[in-house]
């Protein structure tokens, strides 16, 4: 997680990691700030994929949100990239976020020399 914060902090972004947490029994859900990215861990029975599918609708189809925010979800399920991009969000795969996170790692290094 600390590598995700090094990259927020770069890339000036706003980053919300989402873990599956369905399986726990009477699991409310949480949202915890990380540094400075947020940390989801999603309710009984809600899967990531529902809780990302939800959020990008709310953060870029609803309304006063209704096109304010660019929403990039980074995820290789062919079915989440069709729905998260029919919903306005842009995607990435998995492989492609790990290079752009190793990419800005450099970047940071390179900064700091």
């Amino acid at each position: 997680m600390d590598i995700l914060c090094n990259y927020q902090g770069y890339k000036g972004c706003n980053l919300i990691l989402v873990f599956d947490a369905y399986k726990v029994k009477g699991n409310p859900g949480s949202v915890e700030k990380y540094h400075n990215i947020y940390v989801v861990y999603t309710k009984e029975a809600e899967t990531a994929d529902q809780y990302i599918e939800k959020t990008v609708h709310d953060m870029h189809q609803t309304p006063p949100n209704k096109g304010r925010y660019r929403v990039t979800v980074a995820t290789s399920d062919a079915l989440e990239q069709m729905i998260v991009w029919g919903n306005g969000a842009q995607r990435i795969s998995a492989l492609g976020f790990k290079a752009d996170v190793e990419n800005a790692s450099q970047g940071i290094k390179m900064e700091n020399l």
